[in-house]
């Protein structure tokens, strides 16, 4: 017997030794011995049970998370002798919630199922004895002493017996009891440690969540860098794709972009189209993708005196006779194979540095015999495809980074759909309605996370800190509701120009973090309370300023005194969220301002959304 069939024989060992123990109750009444007994055996048929109903409850407990339902759990518990105590997948269930507790479990089962046993046989009977007594039929009682026969003789042995087993019985229940508290200790201490584990790894799944969204700058700012690779139209200047911005919940998975892209009329679409709306996704794990790495594209090849010829061009010099005195060897073609080995050559006065030895496509260098191709007119591409590409026939790459883009999905409209910008909205400028509390907290938190994961990328290069404020933020119209934003798709829109080299280097510096962080905080004022902050008294006091750097001094100073005020409008995690990005952004430090801002703003923003969508409150 192995495994946690021993559990089962010892919850089917425990109504055995009631058994026993309820047999000196019924002999106890024949032979008028009750009175004297009564109490003892009371006290022992009691701790049997109650240890048993322990037992009981403590397996169903063990077993309930490990079948299917709870009726399975009752079915096997209400049967000790069934075959599914003895299958092999419950056991390894067992195993795997107890862990290293498993043996030591077993271990006490089988101390139970022992001590259960011993029990049971010191409380036999005389079977004669019991069987004679069982059968025969109550005679009238007499209170006349007789003088005792040999059953007689044989009952006050039995009296005399259990009266006088009473300490190793006591013994034995000991045992039980102690078995069945360790069991229970275990199973506890298993728990604890199960969900101790569970926690661990949920903080550290957080963490590397966390981690990923704190360095996803770096995956827009190349996504940046391939769609400007991929715009070699002449206008691309004029051409300010809208870029979603959205909370990621985790980066760790290949990362997806939403736009919205301007079109212009060509002679290879038939159709106008303005605009398109695209899903673009990288697709680093598509096979098709791993074709075009194959070597296809020009490479350099090291030659003798420092010299630097193209491999398309070393092909086509070694694929000629050559005439030369020294020997050589020329390049070989097997005809099971359309490959082509190409061996460096060794010559008596030329040495390669360093020797190389590649192998190309035999029928050219390019992937087109795939159909695998990078877009190198995006405008075009947009415009001319007939669909979303799946199979990620065409790609965005840009020549310096080892990551592939295709389209997923793409929906064109005749004309560009219109926009609002959250400037617009707070001063009604355009009649739209003004958004929601709930809705107030979905745009501040979808703002402060797309802060995160773009400061230091090309997207926000193009305005500086402003790059959040009011004016810089777009929501599409819904077109079947004029002038109705949707305030749950903001944008930020963003042109394709040559990079100037400060925004081609963006990196992880937190020189530029603490205005943007500032212009961010006065947008959260101003969603706040649902205002622009140039229509409030403490900023209109203070006058226009003489230049931007003195308007935005002036901004921020009104913004200083209009946060006295957030506690009572949104509540203190709301004005402490404000207050970090306005004042107490400055003391993080510089090298982990991410993770400051992702735990004093974006974290705390997303809790006051999700009490307000619990609540259901939309006022």
């Amino acid at each position: 017997m192995s495994g946690f069939e021993v559990a089962g024989v010892v919850l089917g060992a425990f109504p055995l030794a009631i058994a026993a123990i309820d047999a000196y109750k019924r002999i106890s009444l024949k032979v008028a011995a009750w009175r004297e007994l009564r109490t003892i055996w009371l006290r022992c048929s009691e701790d049997l049970k109650n240890e048993q109903l322990a037992f009981k409850r403590h397996l169903k407990l063990l077993v309930l998370p490990l079948v299917v339902d709870p009726k399975s759990a009752t079915e096997l518990l209400n049967d000790p002798t069934g075959r599914r105590w003895s299958d092999a997948d419950v056991a390894d269930l067992l195993e795997s919630k107890l862990g290293e507790a498993h043996d030591l479990y077993l271990s006490y089962v089988r101390r139970m199922h022992e001590t259960l046993e011993e029990l049971r046989n010191d409380m036999q009977i005389d079977s004669d004895l019991i069987q004679d007594k069982m059968t025969t039929q109550p005679a009238a009682r007499s209170r006349v002493k007789l003088p005792m026969n040999k059953d007689e003789k044989r009952l006050q042995m039995f009296k005399m017996k259990f009266l006088q087993g009473e300490s190793n019985r006591k013994r034995l229940l000991k045992q039980l009891r102690d078995c069945n508290e360790k069991l229970w200790k275990l199973l506890d201490s298993s728990e604890k440690d199960a969900r101790l584990t569970t926690t661990m790894e949920a903080a550290r799944v957080v963490a590397a969540a966390d981690a990923s969204l704190c360095k996803f700058w770096k995956t827009a700012t190349a996504f940046f860098r391939a769609l400007a690779a991929a715009y070699s139209c002449q206008c691309k200047r004029s051409h300010a794709a809208r870029l979603l911005l959205q909370h990621r919940a985790s980066c760790k998975t290949d990362a997806k972009f939403q736009m919205v892209f301007p079109l212009e009329s060509t002679q290879e679409t038939p159709d106008p189209w303005a605009a398109c709306t695209t899903t673009i996704e990288e697709t680093t794990n598509k096979p098709l993708v791993a074709e075009s790495r194959v070597l296809v594209e020009t490479r350099k090849v090291w030659q003798a005196g420092g010299n630097v010829q193209t491999l398309s061009a070393l092909k086509a010099s070694i694929s000629k006779p050559h005439h030369h005195h020294h020997h050589h060897q020329h390049p070989r073609t097997t005809g099971a194979t359309t490959m082509t080995t190409i061996t460096t050559v060794h010559r008596s006065k030329v040495q390669f540095t360093p020797t190389i030895s590649l192998t190309v496509p035999q029928d050219g260098l390019t992937a087109g015999r795939q159909g695998v191709r990078p877009i190198t007119h995006l405008c075009e591409s947009l415009a001319s495809a007939a669909a979303a590409d799946p199979d990620c026939r065409e790609y965005l790459h840009h020549p310096e980074e080892d990551r592939r883009y295709c389209i997923s999905s793409i929906a064109r409209h005749t004309e560009m759909p219109h926009t609002i910008t959250l400037g617009q909205v707070l001063s009604g400028d355009a009649g739209t309605p003004l958004p929601s509390r709930r809705e107030t907290f979905a745009i501040a938190f979808v703002l402060a996370s797309s802060l995160l994961q773009l400061q230091d990328s090309p997207w926000l290069a193009a305005n500086g800190p402003r790059c959040f404020d009011k004016s810089s933020i777009v929501f599409a119209e819904d077109p079947a509701k004029p002038y109705r934003p949707l305030f749950d798709q903001p944008y930020i829109p963003r042109d394709f120009g040559p990079l100037p080299p400060s925004e081609a280097q963006s990196g992880g510096d937190s020189s530029t973090a603490s205005a943007a962080l500032a212009r961010l905080g006065i947008t959260l004022l101003e969603l706040c309370f649902r205002s622009p902050l140039e229509r409030q008294h403490d900023r209109e006091i203070l006058g226009p300023g003489a230049n931007a750097q003195q308007r935005d001094a002036l901004d921020f100073m009104a913004a200083a005194e209009w946060l006295k005020g957030v506690a009572d409008e949104a509540g203190p995690e709301y004005a402490a969220v404000v207050k970090w990005c306005l004042l107490d952004n400055r003391i993080a430090p510089a090298d982990r301002w991410r993770e400051e801002m992702l735990r004093q703003v974006v974290r705390p923003l997303q809790r006051c959304l999700e009490c307000f969508s619990a609540g259901g409150v939309t006022a």
